[in-house]
């Protein structure tokens, strides 16, 4: 419980948000500071090439969820602008 505490404390630097878009395949992306997770929600599988280029940048599918999701770190973060400038989406607010 601590260290999930601890997460959720660093999370917040982020602060907490979710963005509509409607590129493709992509639905939305966020930061959820109760389970210090960024994420990306798509409308249903993402492409192959969309699926490699979430896991070089530490993505993992998460069922429960239904996203692909991983720890908000300032790693974190710079993987989810890595993959959303592949759908051409500025992130400078993030």
């Amino acid at each position: 419980l601590a260290r999930k505490t601890k997460q959720a404390e660093k999370s917040k630097e982020f602060g907490e948000f979710e963005v509509q878009v409607r590129k493709c395949d992509l639905i939305s992306y966020g930061n959820d500071i109760e389970n210090a997770r960024v994420y990306l929600k798509f409308n249903g599988k993402p492409s192959d090439e969309t699926i490699t280029t979430l896991k070089k940048n530490a993505f993992k599918w998460w069922p429960k969820n239904q996203r692909w999701q991983r720890q908000t770190t300032a790693n974190g973060v710079n993987g989810l602008r890595k993959v959303l400038a592949t759908y051409e989406i500025e992130t400078n607010e993030i």
